[in-house]
C-alpha cells in the first residue's frame, strides 16, 4: 500500500503504474481545489475493478473541531469546502463512480477504553444518534 497525503499529482502517477486498484481519499475531499476534477482524474487511472474509498467528517463537529484546534489538540486547517452526503454522491456520480455504500460510523473518535468501542459499535447505529457520527 502507498500513501500520498495531500499530494494528487503523486497519486495520479502511482495509479497510471500501479497494479493496485484501490484508493482511500482519507479526510482530504474537503482540502481540493477542484473536487470533481480530482474524482475524473482518479476514475480514469482506477483500474476497472478499483474502488474509491472517502471518508470525511460530518459538518455538524465543525465548532467543536475549531475549539479543540484552538486549545491545540487537533492540528490547525485552513478552511474547506464543506460537503455533505449527497454533495459527495453527487460528485462521485457525476465523475463515473457507482456509489456502492455510505455510512456514518463513528461518534466516539477518541480511544477511551472500553467506552470507545461500546459506543461506536452499538450507540452509533441508533437513527437518530448516527446524524451526529463523523
Amino acid at each position: 500500500m502507498s500513501y500520498y497525503r495531500n499530494d494528487l499529482i503523486k497519486l495520479y502517477k502511482f495509479l497510471n503504474l500501479s497494479k493496485e486498484n484501490d484508493v482511500i481519499l482519507d479526510n482530504q475531499v474537503g482540502d481540493l481545489e477542484d473536487i470533481q476534477e480530482a474524482l475524473e482524474k482518479i476514475y480514469r487511472k482506477l483500474k476497472p475493478n478499483g474502488k474509491l474509498a472517502i471518508t470525511y467528517y460530518n459538518h455538524l463537529w465543525e465548532p467543536l473541531l475549531k475549539v479543540l484546534s484552538y486549545l491545540g489538540w487537533r492540528r490547525v486547517k485552513h478552511e474547506q469546502s464543506w460537503l455533505d452526503e449527497g454533495d459527495i454522491k453527487n460528485l462521485l456520480e457525476l465523475s463515473g463512480f457507482d456509489v456502492i455504500s455510505q455510512q456514518r460510523r463513528l461518534l466516539l473518535p477518541l480511544d477511551v477504553p472500553h467506552v470507545s468501542n461500546f459506543v461506536n459499535k452499538w450507540i452509533a447505529h441508533i437513527p437518530i444518534v448516527n446524524h451526529l457520527c463523523l
